[in-house]
């Protein structure tokens, strides 16, 4: 059976909703695809933001990833972030067992090797700091000015 047989012996009742389908599936189709793309670009507009703000030129394109913060901040490796977020003005405290987006981009900075790493929660910037892979523990605090 091929199509064309499949479509003469199909039979649709003529109305002004059966003319109206396609234009109805095709505005759908739009609005899915544009509300899509809005949330999947707004924590990258977001940390983008943060960091021209923070006159930080980074290299590469803005591709944030699902994360997750702890229940608690402690530990070596949480305990030392949250310590350095709050150096740097910001405060995790809020943000304990919440999903978050992160993005870890080098730094245009010929004078060091840096990488920056921001952390957004629900479109909102909740630490920015550098890591410096030469130094130990390595990750210093960038200072929140909108204080």
């Amino acid at each position: 059976m091929n199509f064309c047989f499949i479509r003469k012996n199909l039979k649709l009742k003529d109305t002004k909703m059966s003319k109206k389908f396609p234009a109805y599936l095709l505005t759908a189709l739009i609005y899915i695809f544009c509300t899509a793309s809005f949330i999947f670009a707004s924590d990258a507009s977001v940390i983008l933001a943060e960091l021209n703000r923070l006159k930080i030129k980074v290299i590469g394109s803005i591709q944030p990833q699902d994360s997750e913060f702890p229940a608690e901040f402690n530990g070596p490796y949480w305990g030392l972030l949250a310590n350095v977020c709050k150096q740097g003005g910001y405060n995790l405290d809020a943000y304990a067992g919440k999903k978050a987006k992160i993005v870890n981009l080098p730094v245009n900075n010929p004078a060091r090797t840096l990488n920056v790493v921001a952390f957004s929660c629900d479109e909102k910037i909740v630490c920015v700091y550098f890591v410096d892979s030469t130094t130990v523990p390595g990750m210093e605090p960038v200072v929140n000015s909108k204080k």
